[in-house]
């Protein structure tokens, strides 16, 4: 199976394939935009072939690829893990409030690293080579040693940081995704927040 896209949401569907265990799912590099630029054909219409479905039964084969807001909760007392925020620089320190939330800001703790530091400026379906997504890594801080965690607005672009540790070799129980992200942390007051530019960061690191 091949998912593409234009933008992001294809690791969204690689990534909740994975979780149920289906494993020969494949994201096209660059998506519609360079299937189109290399001179392959395209429909509009509905295929006429009809697609027999296989027998293919969904069973949770990764469980720790999906993670709910107590442990998230949990992660400050866990200096063996790292929680990323892949939402834009003006959501992570709280300037927008994108629709879907309940409050501004971002979860304590968390560092940034917005989706789009993976893909290529020209392509935003495009990931980056091997050779600049490695060195990225280290300068964004990434420690292979910890476990990874991922939330952005809705789980999506989440994934897009996840997949990429994962295209880098990194090992599936160790990526997790925080599926109900910010609106789920948003909507319960009793959850804390911060906003601002943080005081020890990595926004000098956001900037290629």
């Amino acid at each position: 199976m091949v998912i593409y896209e234009d933008k992001f949401d294809a690791t969204r569907l690689w990534w909740g394939f994975t979780y149920y265990g289906k494993s020969d799912v494949r994201v096209l590099d660059g998506g519609i935009r360079s299937w189109k630029a290399a001179g392959y054909p395209v429909e509009i219409l509905t295929p006429a072939t009809k697609v027999e479905p296989g027998n293919f039964v969904a069973v949770v084969a990764h469980p720790r690829l999906r993670v709910d807001t107590s442990e998230v909760a949990d992660l400050r007392d866990h200096p063996r893990a790292q929680l990323w925020d892949n939402r834009s620089l003006k959501e992570f320190t709280g300037e927008v409030q994108a629709k879907g939330a309940y409050r501004p800001g971002r979860i304590p703790g968390s560092r940034h690293s917005e989706w789009v530091l993976f893909k290529t400026k020209e392509n935003p379906a495009e990931w980056l080579p091997a050779e600049e997504v490695q060195p990225l890594l280290r300068k964004l801080g990434f420690d292979p040693k910890k476990d990874q965690y991922f939330y952005c607005q809705s789980g999506v672009r989440s994934t897009q940081g996840l997949f990429a540790l994962y295209l880098s070799g990194w090992p599936l129980e160790k990526l997790h995704n925080y599926d109900s992200s910010w609106i789920g942390w948003s909507k319960d007051d009793r959850l804390p927040l911060e906003a601002g530019l943080p005081t020890e960061g990595t926004l000098e690191h956001a900037k290629r």
